[in-house]
């Protein structure tokens, strides 16, 4: 004996309800173009927010400020002192942390400067450096000014010297930072020029 399949059929007075639709409602399509549209300018508007946020915090980061501090005390005597310079250097620049002014030294204390102080590599762009003169064993220079810079990262301090010929200089000003001991610092002392750079001739 077969089962017989019974299939119920609604009755003949019996409407399947038709889905109403809100009047308002724009039709799925358009609606779906704007909502993309909106989230495009969303994800947008948070990737300028996001770039315009690692900018300022870039800037911070990288901000520095400087401050001339000859008058107080401890480098009131510093401004004047004259010296005589004991070692032939470069005067130089260093890619990727450009300073203000160029910068003073040898490769004892910048090793991406040449071994030897020559004529020759003036002008050179080499890894690190960017090499603009020279100062030659002979050269007499002053201390202008003492001046602190202060970042998220350190502190320093430097003296801003000023050769005696500058008439004839291309570089006459200069940051003297790494011919200078900054051992001084840390007992609240002020750092001075390594001796075997460069020679103090009196105190003003």
């Amino acid at each position: 004996m077969k089962a017989t399949s019974v299939q119920s059929k609604p009755s003949k007075g019996f409407q399947q309800p038709n889905s109403v639709r809100d009047p308002s409602e724009k039709p799925f399509a358009k609606r779906t173009g704007r909502d993309l549209t909106g989230l495009m300018f969303k994800r947008l508007l948070i990737a300028a927010v996001l770039i315009l946020a690692g900018l300022f915090y870039g800037w911070q980061h990288n901000a520095v400020k400087t401050t001339y501090v000859n008058g107080l005390a401890l480098y009131t005597d510093l401004p004047g002192t004259e010296y005589i310079v004991e070692r032939d250097c470069y005067i130089f620049k260093l890619v990727g942390r450009d300073s203000d002014l160029p910068l003073i030294g040898d490769h004892d204390v910048v090793p991406e400067l040449p071994a030897t102080v020559t004529a020759g590599n003036v002008g050179a762009d080499l890894p690190g450096v960017r090499i603009l003169d020279l100062a030659r064993v002979g050269d007499r220079f002053r201390i202008i000014s003492v001046r602190k810079d202060e970042s998220r990262l350190r502190t320093t301090l430097t003296f801003e010297i000023l050769f005696e010929d500058e008439a004839t200089r291309k570089y006459p000003r200069l940051d003297a930072f790494w011919i200078m001991d900054h051992a001084p610092e840390a007992r609240s002392e002020a750092p001075r020029i390594i001796e075997t750079y460069a020679a103090r001739q009196n105190s003003h």
